[in-house]
């Protein structure tokens, strides 16, 4: 066997272990670029911790968001229905008013077309009588004095009777319009 040990003398030893225990505690030693290493790994330690952090807030600040989207689409989700629901009746109503308004369009062509065969048949008929050749026509008193009052109402708004000792006087039998036999009167727009 060969002799593995050495005789070192104490200084020796004593100067080895000392150095063993500064390298334990200083890896990097006393040199510039030991110590700017140690500093530089405190830095990244302190950067990985705040990055850690900021891991962990946003992770937090996710959750906390993702709750609140969760009452917000809750809260959401019947106001949406509703606005579904006006818009399918403002559907039903803008068909409405057009259907309405191809009715009014129908009345007043018909109205026109009528107006129009009326005075067709008053043309045929001629001119109106000229005084056939008089030279003093002599006008009829009813005529060139017309009576004031001739059952239009006034324009304006219509306007009350005074109400006499109890209320309104009804109208005689004489004058209420009769609803048996005559023309069968039509519906809105002139449809049945």
């Amino acid at each position: 066997m060969s002799n593995d040990y050495a005789i070192v003398p104490e200084n020796d030893f004593s100067k080895l272990k000392k150095d063993v225990d500064n390298i334990k505690n200083n890896p990097f030693g006393q040199s510039k670029e030991g110590q700017e290493m140690l500093r530089n790994l405190k830095d990244l330690n302190d950067s990985l911790s705040s990055l850690v952090n900021l891991f962990n807030t946003a992770t937090e600040e996710l959750k906390q968001e993702e709750h609140d989207s969760a009452l917000v689409s809750e809260k959401l989700g019947p106001m949406l229905d509703r606005v579904e629901e006006l818009g399918k009746q403002n559907e039903k109503i803008a068909k409405g008013i057009v259907a309405v308004a191809d009715m009014v369009k129908e009345v007043k062509n018909e109205m026109q077309k009528n107006t129009s065969s009326q005075m067709g048949v008053s043309n045929v008929q001629g001119p109106p009588p000229s005084n056939l050749g008089m030279t003093n026509p002599q006008v009829p008193d009813y005529l060139a004095n017309p009576p004031q009052d001739l059952g239009v109402p006034p324009s304006g708004p219509p306007q009350m009777p005074p109400p006499e000792s109890g209320g309104f006087k009804p109208l005689p039998a004489n004058q209420m319009p009769s609803m048996e036999g005559g023309e069968k009167k039509k519906g809105l727009f002139g449809r049945k």
